[in-house]
């Protein structure tokens, strides 16, 4: 019986430090911009008001959309290097993506939303090499107006889902949110909920990497403490085997 409960406690232990490990790990999300960008003043910044796009018109254009997309939307370097647009699962490399002008969904609304160009597609955004910080402005194109729900997928760099949140967009483009990782994100899909179709996008991506979180000073007493248990559990162990065998 005491065999039993000193193992059982070892057990304890080692799901204790896998938990750690996984909540460190989890990604956060945040609406708060103000807040966001404070706590991370040095990430960089890109939008679409540099292309080439009229106010109050769109074109549809080639995806991957790249630092280097030389066509009838972007020239060399409008978009930063690291980062990238494009669609899935529906690829199309012509006329992938849908790019908009100053005041197309409504007076006064800002230059270049980058959208699908078909409501069936996701639209993703593609981070190379990974960031653990990406700031969104998002949205939504109809032919009306644009007022729903998306989701938002982050992966990692070995495409694993880190997580995923949904949240409420308009054809203002004036959502906020914001992701902060513990691991590397790759890749951040916006998605479609249901049968509310639309093309979703994006006004303006800030992304880089933040200082990886060192744990606080209680945070490595708990890993000592856990650890240490996790010794005197294998030490009573293996000294309990040996008395057991004798």
């Amino acid at each position: 019986m005491k065999n039993r409960r000193k193992f059982a406690g070892f057990i304890f232990v080692i799901l204790f430090l896998v938990s750690f490990s996984s909540a460190s790990a989890q990604v956060t999300f945040t609406d708060d911009e103000a807040g966001f960008l404070a706590a991370n003043p040095n990430l960089l910044f890109q939008d679409f008001a540099d292309s080439k796009v009229d106010p109050v018109s769109g074109l549809t254009c080639p995806a991957p959309a790249d630092s280097a997309s030389d066509n009838d939307c972007f020239s060399p370097g409008n978009i930063l290097p690291g980062i990238l647009f494009t669609n899935s699962p529906i690829e199309d490399p012509v006329n992938g993506l849908f790019l908009v002008g100053a005041g197309f969904t409504d007076a006064g609304a800002p230059p270049g939303p980058a959208l699908t160009a078909s409501i069936l597609n996701n639209f993703e955004i593609v981070l190379d090499p990974g960031v653990n910080r990406v700031g969104l402005t998002l949205g939504c194109i109809t032919k009306g107006p644009c007022d729903r729900d998306i989701q938002v997928v982050v992966f990692d760099t070995n495409a694993q889902t880190l997580g995923l949140t949904t949240v409420h967009v308009t054809s203002g483009f004036n959502t906020f949110l914001g992701i902060s990782s513990q691991r590397l994100v790759e890749n951040i899909s916006l998605r479609t909920i249901g049968d509310d179709f639309s093309d979703m996008g994006v006004l303006n991506v800030w992304f880089g990497n933040a200082e990886r979180n060192i744990p606080t000073l209680s945070e490595w007493g708990m890993i000592a403490a856990a650890a240490g248990l996790m010794l005197v559990g294998v030490f009573f162990a293996i000294k309990s085997r040996k008395v057991f065998n004798s």
